[in-house]
This record gives C-alpha cells, sequence and structure tokens, in this order.
C-alpha cells in the first residue's frame, strides 16, 4: 500500500490485505493501519491518506532506500473509489443514536 502520512511523507506499506474478488475491491482495516503505521512513523497521531498500491518489487527497493519518489509514482496503482464502511452490531440503542430504538 502507498500512503501519505501528514507531517511525514509518502510511506510505501507491505500490508496483505482482503480483496473482494467479485467487485475488485480491496479490504483494510483502519485499526490494523494505524497500528502499523504507529511502528514506522514518528508522527504521534499520524493523518494519512492511502493513494493505493504497488509492486512487490517497488515495495522491496523502497525498503533499502533504493526506489525513487517518480519510480513509486510510475508503479503505483490508485483507487478507483475510496469507501468507509462502518458496521454497528445489531441490537438495541437508545433512540438518539439510532432514531427508532433499534439497530438493524
Amino acid at each position: 500500500m502507498v500512503i501519505h502520512v501528514g507531517g511525514f511523507g509518502l510511506v510505501i506499506l507491505g500490508k496483505t490485505c482482503r480483496l473482494c474478488l467479485r467487485c475488485e475491491t480491496l479490504i483494510a482495516h483502519k485499526s490494523e493501519l494505524d497500528r502499523l503505521l504507529s511502528t514506522v512513523v514518528t508522527v504521534p497521531t499520524p493523518d494519512y491518506v492511502v493513494l493505493g498500491t504497488s509492486d512487490r518489487r517497488t515495495f522491496r527497493r523502497g525498503l533499502s532506500g533504493a526506489a525513487s519518489i517518480d519510480e513509486v509514482k510510475a508503479h503505483t496503482s490508485d483507487f478507483k473509489s475510496y469507501w468507509n464502511v462502518e458496521i454497528a452490531p445489531r441490537g438495541w440503542y437508545p433512540k438518539s443514536e439510532t432514531g427508532n430504538g433499534r439497530a438493524g
């Protein structure tokens, strides 16, 4: 994954994510990305945007510092769209949270 971190710069993260083959959607949990980024960047609470994916060869060259920004840009596949999916577990909730007292 190619990620831009505010106050830090560009990060190529070697993370394997789930993929829905039917809709060609790459699925990553924000909590997993937050945890991985906290080990890589020096920013206390990183503000970031996932730009796309990179091929394995460019990722490996980036680990050794041999990949230039132009090479990363040339080998990055941008996402067609970005989705933020939030799931609320089924159950009873106060009316102020869902409007009718029930979820789902």
